[in-house]
């Protein structure tokens, strides 16, 4: 009887099915969209942030609440941005399991190192630093606004 387990330690890959292709092709497909919304949200963050910046210009000099009203609104534009985020790390992270399995499962030791596939540190699809760096990007824009607003 032979099990993934068998088929992963030997050199013959085991066949996918039309259903294990699907999922593969559809994670892989996902991955890609996932980096692409990460690049939007983040997009749409910093255009949030900078439309409050130019708001604050045009009212300046600003009374206090109409500052403490923008900051308000910077804040909720990134925090949802930071959710957003997240939330598409999250599905990414779910989809790199899947994809692991199925790498271990119908691909070779010696397939998997030389497709750079092995669980290494190069990766085709995004990981955490991705995603912090998409964070970074929309905490330090938040924060130089906020650094302008209270300036004024």
């Amino acid at each position: 009887m032979t099990g993934p387990l068998q088929d992963r330690q030997s050199s013959a890959p085991r066949e996918m099915s039309e259903a294990v292709k699907m999922h593969y092709q559809d994670a892989g497909d996902y991955l890609r969209f996932v980096k692409r919304q990460g690049w939007q949200i983040t997009n749409y963050v910093l255009m949030s942030l900078f439309a409050v910046f130019v708001v604050h210009k045009e009212l300046h000099p600003a009374k206090p609440v109409e500052n403490y009203g923008l900051m308000a609104l910077a804040t909720v534009a990134t925090l949802l941005g930071l959710f957003y985020l997240r939330s598409i790390h999250n599905a990414a992270r779910d989809l790199r399991r899947k994809l692991r399995h199925i790498h271990e499962d119908y691909f070779t030791a010696e397939e998997r190192a030389r497709l750079l596939i092995d669980n290494g540190p190069q990766r085709a699809y995004p990981g955490p630093a991705f995603t912090f760096t998409f964070v970074g990007i929309i905490v330090t824009g938040w924060a130089i606004l906020l650094y302008l607003l209270l300036r004024s």
